[in-house]
């Protein structure tokens, strides 16, 4: 989104071991931290100098095992993921093709696009509980999964790897066919010119993009400061210049406002506010 102040540390861990240093380190030091991959659908504050980011990017190492599966470090990101398994003609991927994020972050949200969510592939997740310190592997049916959720929210838990299953196999040209496919529809209805945060909001019903509603209420082109709503998709505010994260705030409770009093539902946000009273 390209929104936000500087933070007061950020630290760069480039292994699993030392992503649970950092992490215990800043417990341990009563520091207020935050784990990001890409920030993808991250907005930061206009001023969080007392917070330490721990970017997890640095942990991405990938190998591939019998059966069709895929042990990924949670900072690896979702289209080399992609690109890895369709090199080795495992299907089943392909809608992550093009999500800028990172195993972490796709996980914590069960990211999805056009009838597919991580949901479907994840075997097991392994996480470091905060409070603990210790290690635990949790199975699929063990984390809750739906529609851009999995219980890992509402747990104070890190996540450090995944173990995804993906058993049937395809031709890699015909996987890579599909990924351009998905990029392709992508760069068709999107707005990816400009710095956004992905779908600003969830669906309401997962079976119908907000979108439409948001596009039926005249939202596109509604703008506070420098934040803008897509006049290509109703569902993006993107940063058409100098926007603060407090103009993307402002306009995120504007629509609230709107979909509230026309259609009866308050409309939840999936991007992620960090600190969370941005």
């Amino acid at each position: 989104m390209r929104v936000g102040g500087a933070v007061g540390a950020v630290i760069e861990p480039l292994c699993t071991n030392e992503l649970i240093e950092a992490v215990l380190a800043c417990k341990e030091e009563n520091l207020p931290f935050a784990i990001v991959g890409r920030g993808s659908n991250t907005i930061f504050g206009d001023h969080p100098e007392e917070l330490v980011v721990i970017r997890s990017v640095g942990v991405d190492a990938l190998r591939i095992s019998a059966g069709g599966r895929i042990r990924a470090g949670c900072g690896t990101s979702l289209s080399a993921l992609c690109l890895c398994a369709a090199r080795e003609g495992l299907a089943g991927l392909s809608f992550a093709s093009g999500i800028p994020g990172t195993v972490g972050g796709g996980v914590l949200m069960n990211a999805g696009a056009y009838e597919g969510s991580l949901a479907d592939v994840i075997e097991t997740v392994t996480v470091l509980d905060v409070e603990s310190g210790k290690i635990r592997t949790l199975f699929n049916n063990e984390l809750s999964f739906s529609y851009r959720y999995c219980n890992l929210q509402q747990k104070q838990a890190v996540i450090l790897s995944a173990i995804l299953h993906l058993p049937h196999k395809a031709e890699p040209d015909a996987i890579f066919a599909e990924m351009r496919a998905v990029a392709e529809r992508r760069r068709c209805s999107q707005p990816l010119d400009l710095p956004n945060a992905g779908s600003i909001f969830q669906r309401s019903d997962p079976n119908v993009p907000l979108s439409k509603t948001l596009d039926r209420l005249g939202v596109k082109g509604m703008a506070v400061g420098g934040a803008r709503v897509s006049e290509k998709h109703a569902g993006f505010i993107v940063n058409a210049g100098g926007a603060t994260a407090q103009d993307v705030r402002t306009l995120i409770q504007s629509i609230q406002a709107i979909v509230k009093k026309e259609c009866g539902f308050l409309p939840i946000p999936e991007v992620r506010f960090i600190p969370e009273e941005v």
